[in-house]
């Protein structure tokens, strides 16, 4: 075995390995930044507040079973109303089809369509 060829094998295998520990971590590392990334966006949204479009006038409907409904029955409550005609055939088949997207995500909240 030559002696001058060992410190050469070995800076080899310490730079192989730090290439294989580079490549380890770097997906730790990027997990790790993703996750505080994410931590840090959430704690961002938690602190945003709803702006004020101000109160709603009181109205009296009448629903599909055409029993009165109106803003008497939603006091206190977070809700959302979209207002459309059913002969409409402009914008309002998407805006209904969009509302019925949005209400089943909503049917475990407190908001009420």
């Amino acid at each position: 075995m030559n002696t001058a060829s060992l410190p050469v094998e070995r800076g080899s295998s310490l730079s192989a390995i730090a290439w294989k520990t580079t490549l380890i971590l770097i997906p730790f590392v990027t997990a790790g930044l993703l996750l505080w990334l994410r931590h840090v966006e959430v704690r961002a949204l938690a602190q945003r507040t709803v702006s004020s479009y101000g109160t709603v006038p009181s109205f009296q409907l009448v629903n599909q079973d055409a029993q009165p409904f109106g803003s008497a029955q939603l006091i206190g409550k977070i809700w959302i109303a979209d207002f459309i005609f059913t002969t409409c055939p402009g914008p309002c088949p998407m805006i209904s089809t969009r509302m019925s997207e949005l209400q089943k995500p909503l049917e475990k909240t407190d908001v009420h369509l």
